[in-house]
């Protein structure tokens, strides 16, 4: 995805900018443009093997700006010069009208104030960092830190990290850089930084009432423009393809508009697993040409060094994609058009227990604080505990960072339990962590999300909760639209049809389950595992540790060498290492997580290379 950054000092340090600057050109991404404001640098990026050259102008104007993305809207044709006109007229709010991804820096030498806006959902990912004397941002963490002396790291991220697998809020691990949030508008004047947010997740509910038939009609003609604003009919794209629906629905829509020749899909995983079985049959049925990425079993500190540099310590880098396929993909094309937010706005996440309860009472909040925390933490919050020094890291934080989270949504006026659990999925784990799992080398693709078409998401935000439950509404709207594609099975149906009986989905269920309890005794008794998870699409690292004897070596390597860090306890990294290896215990995502922090550790913290 193409990007923006800006460098701002007070004294204007040409040293420091180059150094910044230095930084940006090793990232993934191209320099296009750059303006030079009297104290501020600006710049616009572009992907990878862009043939756009780099220039730069000195811009003496009072008012300078630079953009990225692009919108859908009819009657604006340029997003920047329409940004620029919003914020002369104090009219910047009106950006949530704005539909598609973009991100914007102003700069006003008069006012002497930086502004950055972004779009609703916060696509183009922005980090920023400022002190007394200095304001810079980029797409990237790393070049912030040819500016950042103090490296200091917040015990709130880090057991933020280990708790949930990323970190909330606009949070990072260092206490001087922080991420944009989504749909806000971040003004920094005189070393002092506001940040507004002009528009957020809410449902409205005074639910459409409207019948069934004509909601799914709705559906399906907003779903068509969503992928029709995107791409062209000549456009070349890359369809990440699994077993379950969003993909899927993509596919499907795209072959109404271009040619199959300009399609290619890709799928992920074990041969025999739901995503690479079904996404190979539905990519033959459709016509398409298929790349196999499959699993990639070797080289595994290579592939972590990999990792670690594209997501720079937000998320687990454990591969549990072809991190190296992945990459090669850009030899068929940079557009990936990603069903990010698909399921979850259609209802994914929404659980019976959410069901006709609403938050007017305080122990059906607490209830809905217990759903959410319990649905998203990785482990038992006791050892969580046990794994921090307790002399260092102070557990207790996790509550409040936690509840800040609920605090920022309890403001919404959302009283039923199943909205308010997705607004907490969408901020919080959706945009921190499934956009950083989904969006890899965002330098090098472009990602298309037609599921956070504004019209498509407005629509949403008035169905009431028991139709998004189970994604009814959005089946029927599928097996309507698109009946033959939707006729093969699905990983959602456990590999049956859509349209198959009740008992028939519980009775594969129940063997799918049965067959993980087998593998949960033949850990402890063989060492191994019996059955395929076909529920995964990616190596069963839990099985993977105790076996493969290359990823158990780096693994207890670098366990055994953060667990000398200060914030850790030792012994208890110790006893549950023991605990897995003797197939008692699952904990290698905890594993993961731990080499994780040691390489940014040593890649971002302990590297004076800035």
């Amino acid at each position: 995805m193409s990007g923006i950054f800006g460098f701002f000092d007070q004294n204007f340090n040409e040293n420091l900018m180059n150094s910044f600057l230095y930084l940006i050109k090793n990232t993934e991404y191209c320099i296009t443009d750059k303006i030079l404001n009297h104290l501020c640098l600006l710049g616009e990026l572009d992907i990878s093997g862009s043939k756009v050259k780099e220039s730069t102008k000195v811009d003496e104007d009072d008012i300078s700006i630079v953009c990225c993305g692009e919108i859908y809207n009819e009657g604006i044709n340029n997003l920047k010069l329409e940004i620029l006109r919003l914020y002369k007229e104090k009219q910047l709010h009106s950006l949530s009208n704005f539909n598609g991804s973009f991100a914007a820096a102003i700069y006003d030498h008069k006012e002497g104030k930086i502004t950055l806006v972004n779009d609703r959902y916060g696509l183009m990912k922005l980090f920023y960092y400022y002190d007394n004397d200095h304001f810079c941002f980029s797409p990237k963490m790393k070049p912030l830190l040819a500016i950042c002396s103090d490296k200091s790291l917040r015990d709130d991220s880090i057991v933020d990290f280990f708790t949930f697998g990323y970190i909330l809020g606009d949070k990072t691990f260092f206490k001087n850089i922080h991420q944009l949030p989504s749909g806000s508008i971040l003004e920094y004047s005189r070393n002092q930084l506001k940040i507004t947010k002009y528009w957020f997740y809410e449902y409205d509910e005074n639910y459409d009432s409207r019948s069934s038939d004509e909601l799914i009609s709705e559906l399906g003609t907003l779903w068509q423009k969503a992928i029709k604003r995107r791409i062209q009919k000549n456009d070349r794209v890359l369809i990440p393809l699994s077993g379950g629906l969003d993909s899927r629905a993509i596919l499907a829509e795209v072959l109404q508009i271009t040619s199959k020749e300009n399609i290619i899909t890709f799928t992920f995983g074990h041969p025999g697993s739901f995503d690479f079985e079904i996404g190979k049959l539905v990519a033959k049925n459709a016509g398409v040409r298929n790349i196999e990425l499959g699993v990639e079993m070797d080289s595994f500190e290579s592939q972590y060094n990999i990792s670690i540099e594209d997501i720079e310590g937000l998320i687990d880098a454990t591969p549990y994609i072809a991190l190296r396929g992945y990459k090669e993909m850009k030899k068929y094309g940079a557009n990936i058009i990603s069903g990010y937010m698909g399921g979850e706005i259609m209802g994914s996440h929404i659980s019976s227990e959410m069901l006709d309860k609403t938050l007017k009472s305080e122990l059906n909040y607490i209830d809905a604080k217990n759903i959410i925390f319990n649905k998203n933490s990785i482990y038992n919050l006791n050892d969580i505990k046990l794994l921090f020094n307790q002399s260092c890291i102070v557990v207790d934080d996790l509550e409040q960072s936690f509840e800040n989270t609920l605090q920022d949504l309890i403001t919404r006026k959302n009283y039923d339990m199943a909205n308010f659990c997705s607004l907490w999925d969408y901020t919080q784990r959706q945009n921190k962590y499934i956009m950083t799992t989904l969006f890899r080398y965002r330098g090098s693709f472009k990602n298309l999300t037609p599921f956070l078409d504004n019209d498509l998401i407005d629509f949403m935000l008035k169905i009431p909760p028991e139709l998004r439950f189970n994604k009814h509404l959005y089946t029927l709207m599928l097996l309507k639209t698109y009946p033959k594609l939707f006729e093969i099975p699905t990983k959602n149906s456990f590999g049956l049809k859509l349209k198959s009986h009740k008992k028939l989905k519980s009775l594969k269920m129940a063997i799918l389950f049965s067959k993980t309890k087998i593998n949960n005794a033949s850990s402890i008794l063989i060492n191994k595992n019996i059955f395929l998870n076909k529920n995964k699409n990616y190596i069963d690292y839990d099985d993977f540790l105790r076996r493969n004897f290359e990823y158990n070596y780096y693994i207890r390597s670098m366990v055994f060498k953060v667990r000398e860090r200060k914030y850790f306890n030792k012994e208890f990294i110790e006893n549950i290492w023991k605990l897995h290896m003797s197939g008692k215990e699952n904990y290698s995502m905890l594993f993961g997580l731990l080499v994780t922090f040691e390489l940014f550790y040593e890649s971002y913290v302990e590297n004076n290379d800035f």
